[in-house]
């Protein structure tokens, strides 16, 4: 009997060597099947997400297109033959911040237009975009918008209008009546003006 297993060890232990080695190879290729699906799926992954990435791109770096669409638009919407041209200013309550636009052909487009810059602008620079306020709108003619500042605060907030023949160009009449509604304790600030190119 010691014969015999002294026979069958050599085969035994072949045997067992062979047994081995398949299951090394079995493991190796399992490996790599792992790998190649796991590569696989990162990849499906990566591809997935670039066009959301893409889309997504930050609101300061479209803006200078979207400026010049409006720019392009403000030419073709408002002519000199246009009997009524908008413009509209938001002011940031709390940054002082401001939003604006001019020669639309309609008030809610220009009120609008002016609140979307001024929520841009604020995000970009000075944080809270939602104390945007519609200050007002002018309907051929100048506006300015002027806000007071008491101990580093925005305390009033105001807009004054003027018609382009008053005062030279309308400016320094709009500018003086949006100062003269918020006279008081403080410092006050002229946010923006603009005139529409059509008057009266």
């Amino acid at each position: 009997m010691s014969a015999a297993k002294a026979r069958s060890t050599p085969a035994t232990a072949a045997r067992l060597a062979r047994a081995e080695a398949a299951t090394v190879r079995s493991t190796a290729v399992t490996r790599s099947v792992l790998a190649l699906a796991v590569t696989a799926l990162l990849g499906v992954t990566l591809l997935a997400a670039a066009p959301t990435a893409a889309a997504a791109t930050p609101s300061g770096a479209s803006e200078p297109a979207a400026e010049r669409a409006g720019d392009a638009e403000r030419r073709a919407s408002c002519a000199w033959r246009r009997k009524r041209c908008f413009g509209a200013i938001s002011l940031n309550t709390r940054t002082g911040q401001f939003g604006w636009a001019n020669d639309r052909r309609r008030r809610t487009v220009a009120v609008s237009a002016a609140q979307r810059s001024c929520k841009t602008r604020s995000e970009r620079e000075g944080g809270f975009p939602g104390q945007c306020r519609r200050v007002g709108f002018a309907r051929n003619e100048c506006m300015a918008t002027a806000f007071r500042v008491n101990h580093e605060a925005i305390v009033e907030w105001a807009s004054g209008y003027a018609y382009h023949a008053e005062t030279r160009n309308g400016v320094p009449g709009a500018k003086a009546r949006a100062r003269a509604k918020v006279r008081g304790p403080g410092e006050v600030r002229i946010a923006f003006w603009l005139c529409t190119t059509r008057s009266r």
